[in-house]
Parts: C-alpha cells; sequence; structure tokens
C-alpha cells in the first residue's frame, strides 16, 4: 500500500512499509535545506523496547551563485525513539545549520547492533509549502540500476544523486534511452569512498534534452541513488523516482557466476564485468583481466592502445548486455568516446566492434557495454594521452615482490609498520584467492586494493615475519571485519629472538570479531 500527506499545495507519497524492512542503518542521498528549502526527516521504531539512532548529516555544501561552494563540517545528533515511537525532525532544526545559503549534503543514521532497526522516510521541498516530495532510506545499494523516468528539456529538469558508502572507489556508468530503445547519451564518472554527486542530467551529459525514455546505471561497488524531477519554469511540482535495479553479488574472477542472479565480477588488477540477470544462458565460469597493453601492436600508425580486458570463455554470449570497466594505461581526455576493439592474440590483428567505451572522469578507466567475452582494447592518438601521474582510481596497487627468505636489516627508524611481504619468510598457504596473501603491505586499507582474507570456511590461518632485527614495540593491531567479509574471531601474536628458540606467546585468542581495530599492548 501507499500513503499520501501534503503541505500548503503539494502532494507527497510514502510507500508501506513491511517488518522485514526495519534497518539498523539508513542513508538518504540527498538534502536541501535553508535558502527557501527544507528537509525533514521521521524514523519510527516498530518495536516495544526504546531505540538509540545517532543522526549525521555530511558532504555538507553551501551552494553559491557564480561561485565555489563553501563546504561545512559534518554534524552529528542523537535521539532516543521510545517503544512504537516515532521521531519527526527539520533537517536544518535538528543540525542547526546555518542560514547563509542554499545547502545539500546527505544523511545517514545507525542504532545499536542489539536493535531491531528503524523504518521512516525524508520528506524536502520549498519552505512556502509549494512543493514537496519524499523519499525512503537506502540501506542496501545496487550495482545494476534503472530510473524508469526521464524529462529533461521543454520546461522540465531531472536530476540524479548517486552516493558511495564503500570503503573503495565506484566507477559509475549512466546510459539514456529513449522510448524506442535508442541510446541517446552516455557519462561515466568515478565517486571516491564517502563522495556524493548530485547532478541535472544536463549537467551529466553534454547537449542532453529530452523527455520520455530510460535511464540505466551501472556500478563497480554498490551504490545508493535516487531521481527527483521538476519545472524549471516554475515551482510548482517535484517528484521523486526510486531506482529499481539489482544489488549483484561480487565476486573474484575464476568462479562461477549463477545465470539467474549474475554478478559483479572483479579481478585484482582493477577490472570489473557486470553481468546482470539473466544474461547468461546457463551458469557460467568466467574469468577477467585486464589487457597488458604496452605489449600490443599499434592500432594505426598515430594511435596506440591505451587500456583493454580480456574475458574467458572467450565468445561467451550474454542476452543482455554486459558492462565491463577497467583501468587504463594513459590517462585519456574525460568524457572521450574511443571505438571498442575486438583483439585477436594469435595473429596480432584488431577489429572494430560496434560499441564505444566511454573515459571518466578522472580519465583513468574506461567502460563499455558488449554482448559477448572476448579481449577488448581501446587506442587513442598518441598526442592526445599523458602518463599516468598515479594509480588508477579503480586499480588495485601492486605491492612490493614477496619474498621467501629476507637479507638482514639494520634496525629501521621509520614509523611504517613492520610486518609487510618484504619480511614475511612462510605462511599457512590457505588464503582466499582473490585476496592472496602478497597483497598484506604497510596501509593497504587506504587504497583501493585488497587486503589479505583467509579462504572460505577455514578455521584459521597463519603468517610468519622475521623483522631482521632487534625492535622495541609498543603495541599490536589487526582488523577484525565482522561486518564486512573476513569474519575474524580471534587473533594471537607469537614471538621468539632466534630460529631455533621456541615460541613465545605475547597473548592468544583476543576477540577480533568486530567491525574495528583489536589493539594489544605489547610489554
Amino acid at each position: 500500500g501507499v500513503e499520501t500527506f501534503k503541505n500548503l499545495s503539494d502532494i507527497a507519497m510514502v510507500k508501506a512499509f513491511a517488518l522485514s524492512e526495519q534497518s539498523r542503518t539508513g542513508y538518504f542521498a540527498h538534502l536541501v535545506a535553508q535558502g527557501g528549502y527544507d528537509s525533514r526527516v521521521t524514523l519510527v521504531n516498530p518495536d516495544s523496547v526504546p531505540q538509540t539512532v545517532v543522526i549525521t548529516a555530511e558532504g555538507l555544501a553551501v551552494l553559491g551563485v557564480n561561485t565555489a561552494a563553501q563546504t561545512l563540517p559534518s554534524v552529528t545528533v542523537q535521539r532516543t525513539i521510545p517503544p512504537h515511537g516515532r521521531m519527526s525532525e527539520s533537517v536544518a532544526q535538528m543540525f542547526n545549520l546555518p542560514a547563509i545559503g542554499l545547502i545539500t549534503g546527505q544523511i545517514r543514521y545507525a542504532v545499536d547492533a542489539n536493535s531491531s532497526g528503524l523504518i521512516g522516510y525524508a520528506d524536502y521541498g520549498t519552505t512556502d509549502g509549494v512543493v514537496l516530495a519524499s523519499v525512503a532510506p537506502q540501506s542496501t545499494g545496487y550495482s545494476d540500476f534503472f530510473f524508469s523516468q526521464l524529462a529533461d528539456g521543454m520546461g522540465f529538469y531531472t536530476g540524479i544523486a548517486v552516493l558511495n558508502v564503500n570503503n573503495g572507489p565506484a566507477t559509475i556508468s549512466l546510459d539514456t534511452f529513449d522510448n524506442t530503445g535508442r541510446h541517446t547519451g552516455s557519462t561515466v564518472f568515478t565517486l571516491q569512498p564517502g563522495e556524493r554527486r548530485a547532478r541535472l542530467l544536463r549537467e551529466l551529459i553534454p547537449n542532453f534534452s529530452q523527455v520520455g525514455g530510460y535511464a540505466h546505471l551501472t556500478s563497480t561497488r554498490p551504490v545508493l541513488t535516487y531521481e527527483i524531477f521538476g519545472s524549471d519554469q516554475s515551482t510548482k511540482f517535484l517528484a521523486n523516482v526510486p531506482a529499481q535495479g539489482n544489488w549483484l553479488k561480487p565476486q573474484p574472477s575464476g568462479d562461477i557466476i549463477t545465470s539467474v542472479d549474475g554478478a559483479n565480477v572483479f579481478s585484482p588488477d582493477g577490472s570489473y564485468l557486470i553481468v546482470p540477470p539473466l544474461a547468461l544462458s546457463t551458469d557460467t565460469k568466467i574469468d577477467v583481466s585486464s589487457l597488458a597493453t604496452q605489449n600490443l601492436p599499434r592500432t594505426s600508425a598515430n594511435e596506440v592502445p591505451i587500456g583493454g580486458m580480456q574475458g574467458a570463455p572467450s565468445r561467451t554470449p550474454f542476452d543482455i548486455p554486459a558492462r565491463l570497466t577497467f583501468p587504463l594505461r594513459f590517462q585519456a581526455n574525460p568524457g572521450s568516446q574511443l571505438v571498442l576493439l575486438d583483439y585477436e592474440a594469435t595473429t596480432g590483428q584488431y577489429s572494430r566492434t560496434p560499441f564505444f567505451a566511454t573515459v571518466d572522469d578522472s580519465g583513468r578507466n574506461a567502460s563499455a557495454e558488449i554482448t559477448q567475452l572476448g579481449s577488448y582494447v581501446i587506442a587513442a592518438p598518441e598526442s592526445s594521452v599523458a602518463p599516468m601521474g598515479g594509480s588508477s582510481p579503480i586499480n588495485s596497487v601492486t605491492g612490493p615482490p614477496y619474498a621467501d627468505s629476507v637479507a638482514r636489516a639494520s634496525v629501521s627508524t621509520k614509523t611504517a609498520s613492520l610486518a609487510n611481504p618484504k619480511t614475511m619468510i612462510r605462511n599457512s598457504a590457505n588464503f582466499y584467492k582473490a585476496n592472496p596473501v602478497q597483497h598484506l603491505w604497510n596501509r593497504s586499507w587506504t587504497t583501493s586494493a585488497l587486503s589479505t582474507a583467509g579462504g572460505m570456511g577455514i578455521g584459521s590461518f597463519w603468517m610468519e615475519f622475521d623483522f631482521g632485527a632487534l625492535y622495541n614495540l609498543s603495541s599490536a593491531r589487526l582488523f577484525g571485519d565482522a561486518k564486512g567479509t573476513w569474519w575474524s574471531k580471534s587473533w594471537t601474536l607469537q614471538y621468539k629472538l632466534n630460529s631455533s628458540d621456541p615460541w613465545s606467546t605475547a597473548f592468544s585468542g583476543i576477540n577480533a570479531f568486530f567491525n574495528n581495530w583489536s589493539t594489544q599492548q605489547l610489554s
């Protein structure tokens, strides 16, 4: 069912919520406040016990006219909702936002892990009560989703807000189609962790003007999003359009994709293949990886391969187009659309496909639709590309080479982590194949690189390091990530001075079953 409510003149609609939709965390991907607008957050506690919720407004910016946006610090408040109770507060008042212009941002909320969670919605509109719209919170993102309404032009506007709440960057591809299914526009952009982008379609896709049709978005990581549309010529209506889509299971290259579910396939080198549900006719094991284009022949006298991706089994067809995203060897012009070439390794020849790859706004990644697996390359004039000024935003950073033995080293004066692949001398060898032990290096959690993880269903794993000298260590720590995919329950640290000495135990069976650092002091 649905419920409608109104202010002075406009009407908003809220869908009915089942108890199964209670969520301990929720996000509203876009808020507006001040400057003639306000948002209101309403949360309901269906349980018979009180729930304490922490609500944060972040990514706040004051939009100026012909001036750069002024950023504001995040604001966090706490509320306790009584049993079967309800809270409803103005965003401007709740977070005490200053009346210095139109403020935009996003909202997230979270309740204690022992709580069942909340249901609710946010509504937003003008303070004079002329326009009003509402949106439900999101707790689970989509990797492959659609918006069934487009109206940008002829006096209408359509805007899309996308929020990346992942720990790594997400590259989003946006394609628009008219009522006949004809492709009318495309853009690709990358959002860093915690970044939100809210734009009109005409800002995302240059010269875009279309009434009718639909939009299709894919993302290398699940993102939260919604769409609004209204009138350019008057503030008489405002409407929200929720996304309809699929959460695709992230799975490493080499695993079997279930046809009915699809998957978001990733490789350690930063390539992604988004396979929609029912795109494959049967369950299929698929491998994907980047192509080493520096070893490939030129595509023409003045063009060089700048990026590519290969998939196997080669020529596997997709009944629904799949989307590949891959890092580039050279930095290309953002937004440029380059012909996708089919590369035949046995002959070293290229052939043109009907598809184009779009370079994202960083110039470091490209994305294209394909209808079958193969080896694909994009090329650009050598004069139009530049050396990469750093690692690709979605490309895993290659760690130091793994060594089975390590030369003795002098005592280090650096403050970096001592345990890195250069000092590892042996390990249990039962690590998850997409997150191998070679991925353990200092500060890997701050990059887009995958960290080390044990194999599925194992009881334990271990690594042994040789520091090469004596160190006066004060603490040791491990990240448990119980809410993610590691599920570390406990950890033990042993040490010895000489290789022939028996092991001594610094600590044993310390709890690590939480999504944070487990730190132990050493004596």
